[in-house]
């Protein structure tokens, strides 16, 4: 079976992803999270949760459940406090709070940056997949620390330092100064 993987967000790779569906594929998705607009915006900025639209729209593409249970994941309530949210959004909003993210998330910091500090939230594992100097492709996993150090700096080659990160997640920014007792001491800074 031929394996595919549809990388993005947004409507586009809902309509791939559905299309995709009809055919014998094996069907990964890499998922955008960097949704900002109506439902997702409003959970990402109130709970602090990752925007669960692309996601959630990829799931009922890829799902083989009853019509039911996927109109169930898009519906979108009009009225009240949940107006303008979908259940899907806020299924997966509580999926995230109860199962918990903060063994994902570590203050981070960088030599670019000294003595700040941020709370940035990272995949534990990661698959690399990469060419030596000879042109033989390789593939490794990492987990924990070193799939921070790899996500941290793949950042950097692209131009971006932390901060932009949790500022992104809606994380805190921190300051260390060294206390009396020559201990580290955290203060957020307001921006």
């Amino acid at each position: 079976m031929k394996r595919v993987v549809v990388v993005g967000g947004g409507t586009g790779n809902f309509v791939v992803l559905r299309g995709l569906k009809k055919y014998p594929l094996e069907l990964t998705a890499i998922v955008s999270m960097a949704d900002d607009g109506g439902s997702t915006g409003i959970l990402r900025d109130e709970l602090g949760v990752l925007p669960p639209g692309d996601v959630r729209q990829c799931l009922v593409a890829l799902s083989n459940s009853s019509r039911l249970l996927r109109s169930l994941m898009n519906y979108r309530f009009e009225n009240g406090g949940l107006g303008g949210h979908s259940f899907g959004n806020l299924l997966l909003s509580a999926l995230e709070k109860v199962t918990g993210k903060e063994h994902l998330r570590k203050l981070e910091g960088c030599l670019s940056l000294p003595d700040i500090w941020g709370d940035v939230q990272r995949f534990p594992r990661i698959t690399v997949r990469y060419l030596d100097e000879t042109g033989k492709q390789h593939k490794r996993k990492f987990r924990g620390f070193m799939s921070t150090v790899i996500q941290h700096e793949i950042d950097h080659l692209n131009g971006t330092l932390f901060p932009k990160r949790v500022l992104e997640q809606g994380g805190t920014l921190y300051k260390s100064e060294k206390d009396e007792k020559g201990e580290d001491v955290f203060e957020e800074l307001k921006i």
